[in-house]
C-alpha cells in the first residue's frame, strides 16, 4: 500500500518533466484553442515552465523542414487533412476521458484521505478531486491570456467559418500567420506569467496530496493506472510536436512599431538635428 501511494502521488510532478508546457499549449491556441486544451488534458496537472515564445518556435521549427517529410502532407489534400485531424483529437479525446475516469475511479473505487482530513462545509468530499481535475480548465485559459499579452495576430480571422476551419487543419497544412510582439506590454505579461506557473506549481502539490493519500489499492491496480497516464502524456507530447513545427514553419513574427507619439518625437528630433549650419547661424 504504501508502495502503491508513493507511485501515485510521483503522478502529478513526473508527467510534467516530459509532457506538455503551458507555452507550448499556449500556442498552439493561436490557431487551435481547442486540440490545445485537450492535449493540455494529457497531464494531471499543468507543466509551469517558462513562457520562452520565440525560443518554443526555434526549436520546433526542424530548420523550417517538415518532421514528416511526406508529400501528402504538404496541405493541397483534403484527406490527409482530415486523417490527421481525426487523429490528433482522438488522442485529445482519449486523454481527457482517461484523466476524468481514473479521477472517478480515485473518488468512487478507492478511499483518499486528504477530503477527510481538509473538510470544506458545504462541499462533497466526492467533488475535491474532480475540482482539481477542472482547476486545469481556467489555468489554462490563463495561459492562452499570456500569449495574448505578448502577441497579436496581424492576420486576422474574418468570420466564425475561418475560425472552424482553422481549428480543424492541421497547423503545417493550413495558412501563413502573422504575429507582432507587444513591446508595451511587457509588465502585464511577465506578472501574469509569474501567476500562471505559480498557480500550475501549487496544483501540482495539491495533486500530489490529493493523488498520494488515496489507499485501498494495490500494487497490481495501480500499476495500469501508471501506465495509462504515462503513455497518455507522451501521446499528447508527440501531437504538440507535430503541430508546433506545423505552427513554427508557417508563423511570421514581427516586431510591435514604435507608438505614434515616439515615432512624432524622433522625427522631431531629426528635423532639429538636420537643420544646416550656415541656415543654423543665419537663425541665430
Amino acid at each position: 500500500m504504501a508502495v502503491t501511494a508513493i507511485l501515485l502521488a510521483l503522478l502529478p510532478g513526473g508527467l510534467v518533466q516530459f509532457g506538455p508546457s503551458m507555452a507550448e499549449i499556449s500556442l498552439l491556441s493561436t490557431r487551435r484553442p481547442i486540440l490545445a486544451m485537450l492535449l493540455g488534458f494529457g497531464l494531471m496537472s499543468p507543466n509551469p515552465n517558462e513562457f520562452e515564445y520565440e525560443a518554443i518556435l526555434e526549436k520546433a521549427s526542424n530548420n523550417n523542414e517538415p518532421l514528416v517529410p511526406l508529400r501528402i502532407l504538404d496541405g493541397r489534400s483534403l484527406a490527409a487533412k482530415v486523417l490527421v485531424s481525426l487523429v490528433e483529437y482522438g488522442i485529445g479525446l482519449a486523454a481527457t476521458g482517461n484523466l476524468f475516469w481514473e479521477v472517478y475511479r480515485f473518488t468512487y473505487q478507492a478511499i483518499s484521505l486528504a477530503p477527510m482530513v481538509v473538510y470544506i462545509y458545504g462541499l462533497p468530499e466526492t467533488s475535491l478531486l474532480f475540482g482539481w481535475a477542472v482547476l486545469n480548465i481556467p489555468i489554462y485559459l490563463l495561459s492562452f491570456g499570456v500569449f495574448a499579452l505578448t502577441f497579436r495576430r496581424t492576420t486576422p480571422r474574418s468570420n466564425l467559418v475561418s475560425f472552424i476551419v482553422g481549428e480543424l487543419t492541421p497547423c503545417g497544412q493550413g495558412r501563413n500567420l502573422t504575429i507582432r510582439r507587444r513591446d508595451n506590454r511587457r509588465f502585464q505579461q511577465n506578472l501574469l506569467g509569474t501567476a500562471v506557473r505559480v498557480i500550475g506549481g501549487l496544483h501540482i502539490i495539491l495533486g500530489t496530496v490529493l493523488i498520494g493519500s488515496i489507499v485501498l489499492i494495490p500494487l497490481a491496480d495501480s500499476l495500469p493506472v501508471i501506465y495509462t497516464f504515462v503513455f497518455a502524456a507522451l501521446s499528447t507530447r508527440a501531437v504538440l510536436v507535430y503541430e508546433l513545427n506545423g505552427l513554427a514553419r508557417k508563423t511570421i513574427i514581427e516586431k510591435e512599431n514604435m507608438s505614434r507619439e515616439a515615432d512624432a518625437e524622433v522625427k522631431a528630433l531629426l528635423g532639429v538635428n538636420c537643420i544646416p549650419l550656415t541656415q543654423r547661424d543665419m537663425e541665430e
